[in-house]
């Protein structure tokens, strides 16, 4: 498929299930749209299906720096612990992440059930919270056992020192208190991955989706998505809500709701559409084109291009702007 424009093929689509309202397809309900068909800005639906549906998105497996982000399932783990130094400065993370792969159990109940974790943590002494100094009683050379099958399977887990009485329990520095997050967060969504992928499948943004979408996601409760809008529409300097992440750490959703919307959801994206717009002012000749980029590669290709122009203008002079020059007596 290469655009959704394909689905009026189908029969019983038609431009106005597709469009609804938006007959110069402009993303936007002009006033002469609102009167012809009894819509308002605001009704639901009255951009179509073509406001909810994509054929092009696509994330790049990299950190807002631009770098590609660290595998933490990777077989060579002393190279995952230098890489991980690196990426989240911090000893003791970078630490527990490698001790994690080797005799690590998640919390999670997913988790739990693919028989991933260790053998001997339900009868290990509890040792205590982490530190990275029990990382050297671990033999790197020898890879690790346990995968990650998410990022917040690191959360609220354990990793298993020693063997039979001998075995303690440690702590995972990823704890799930609001401060904790808060802090690690930002860090661990931004530079880490569990795929050695380049670019991932685009995914339903919190940020930015129309709100019938994050409805239309069975996980969540009508209360839980209200509550989703509701934050989103505060203005919010805070790091944590440029991650997907954002409602876990401000309590609207469980940690075990987290990881069932994590595959789903993002902040994210590095699919854009835009429409270029030339024209001249002072008649109604005009060019309209809509082009889709795709910036998941180093050098952004255009993925689809299309002529607008038997759609007039798609906007007015006060929105594009008045270039002429304004005669001032001397």
């Amino acid at each position: 498929v290469l655009s959704v424009e394909e689905l009026l093929l189908v029969r019983g689509v038609t431009p106005t299930l597709l469009f609804g309202a938006d007959i110069n397809r402009n993303g936007v309900i002009d006033s002469d749209e609102q009167q012809r068909f009894g819509v308002g800005v605001d009704t639901a639906g009255s951009l179509g299906w073509a406001a909810y549906l994509t054929v092009h998105g696509a994330e790049a497996n990299k950190s807002r720096a631009g770098d590609f982000r660290v595998d933490v399932n990777q077989d060579d783990l002393e190279l995952l612990y230098d890489e991980l130094v690196e990426a989240l400065g911090d000893e003791s993370y970078a630490s527990f992440i490698v001790a994690y792969r080797i005799a690590g159990q998640s919390s999670s109940p997913l988790s739990a059930l693919s028989g991933d974790s260790g053998g001997n943590a339900e009868q290990a002494e509890d040792g205590g919270p982490w530190n990275a100094d029990l990382l050297g009683e671990f033999d790197l050379s020898g890879g690790g056992g346990t995968s990650l099958s998410q990022i917040l399977d690191l959360v609220d887990a354990t990793v298993t020192v020693g063997q039979g009485d001998e075995a303690k329990s440690y702590t995972s520095p990823f704890a799930s208190d609001p401060i904790s997050m808060a802090i690690y967060m930002p860090a661990m969504m931004d530079t880490l991955t569990t795929q050695e992928v380049a670019v991932m499948p685009g995914r339903i943004n919190l940020n930015e989706c129309p709100a019938e979408l994050i409805y239309g996601i069975p996980l969540l409760s009508e209360e839980v998505v209200d509550a989703i809008l509701e934050g989103r529409e505060v203005e919010s300097d805070d790091i944590n809500r440029q991650f997907e992440t954002w409602p876990l750490v401000e309590g609207i959703v469980t940690l075990d709701e987290m990881r069932q919307l994590l595959p789903l959801v993002t902040c994210g994206g590095d699919v854009y559409r835009a429409q270029i717009v030339g024209y001249f002012e002072k008649s109604g000749a005009s060019h309209r084109a809509e082009v889709i980029v795709d910036a998941t590669t180093v050098n952004p290709k255009i993925v689809m291009w299309r002529d607008l122009s038997h759609l007039g203008r798609g906007f007015d002079l006060s929105v594009l702007g008045l270039r002429a020059s304004v005669m001032v007596d001397q």
